[in-house]
């Protein structure tokens, strides 16, 4: 029977050998003002000589499943020493003050990657063994023999 990969069954998606490949959608340069879709994520900031006299230009890449995502403060993204989720920078803006100051405001996102991690259930801790002496047990009553060995 001949093999090729008409014959090789599929992968059942709990197999750890299915793989679904996922890919981002980034543009190629620094094209945008602003990285506003909530699938968004500001993937890299124009270089500039002068902040206060150019606009800000950001190179955005979308991903779909990042629409499962949520606004986030500074937080913590492990529990119990596992990863679960990870931070982004989803959008950076650029003000310029009266003043002529700028100041950068920078937009977090977090993406859950894996279910939470129940907390490991905790395990009764039992003292050591008790220790006998010989003495405190029983043996078996000895029994004279019936018969005896010829040497």
């Amino acid at each position: 029977m001949r093999r090729d990969e008409l014959s090789v069954p599929p992968f059942h998606e709990k197999d750890p050998r299915f793989f679904q490949q996922q890919i981002a959608d980034c543009e190629p340069t620094y094209q945008s003002m602003s990285c506003e879709g909530d699938n968004q994520w500001a993937a890299g900031i124009s270089p500039l000589l002068n902040v206060s006299a150019f606009p800000m230009a950001l190179q955005c890449c979308s991903f779909e499943p990042l629409r499962l995502s949520s606004d986030r403060g500074i937080a913590i993204v492990a529990r119990n020493g596992s990863q679960y989720a990870f931070d982004y920078i989803s959008n950076i803006a650029k003000t310029i003050g009266h003043d002529g100051s700028v100041t950068y405001e920078v937009y977090v996102r977090r993406f859950v990657c894996l279910p939470p991690v129940a907390p490991k259930k905790q395990h009764m801790i039992v003292g050591s063994p008790m220790v006998y002496n010989a003495q405190e047990f029983r043996r078996a009553p000895q029994h004279n023999r019936a018969f005896q060995v010829c040497s």
